[in-house]
């Protein structure tokens, strides 16, 4: 898999194991798309056992889980893609605003702020130390 993912996206740099899968969206929603297919083709192994146990028609378990096997990893993939690129996003607003303290304070013309505290050096580094792509 390594070389694969070196081949189509040109990227040469050496990679640190520990990568916050985060930061890798696309070849996380890739891992998750593989595991819903495969836990999609484990379900329909036991189609008839699921429709004789929740008293289902077999055919309707069978088209629904014939809709799963094709949509299933790309909502899978998509759902997991944007989860991990918002989780990027809180990131980026962590660095950039602080960590919020849930202290509030009153300004002298009434508007209400939350008082936000600047990251330490390591955890800023743990937030921002990989290359964005």
């Amino acid at each position: 898999w390594p070389w694969v993912e070196r081949w189509i996206t040109k990227d040469n740099r050496v990679h640190n194991i520990l990568d916050r899968p985060r930061n890798a969206p696309t070849r996380t929603g890739a891992g998750v798309a593989a595991i819903v297919f495969y836990g999609v083709l484990m379900i329909a192994a036991t189609g008839d056992l699921i429709a004789t146990h929740f008293h289902l028609a077999v055919n309707d378990v069978i088209y629904m889980l014939r809709f799963l096997f094709f949509f299933g990893p790309a909502i899978a993939f998509i759902i997991t893609r944007r989860i991990c690129l918002s989780l990027q996003r809180k990131d980026r607003e962590i660095v950039l605003h602080g960590r919020e303290t849930g202290r509030v304070q009153q300004l002298p013309h009434g508007e209400f702020i939350e008082v936000h505290e600047p990251l330490d050096e390591y955890h800023r580094y743990t937030l921002v130390s990989f290359e964005d792509r």
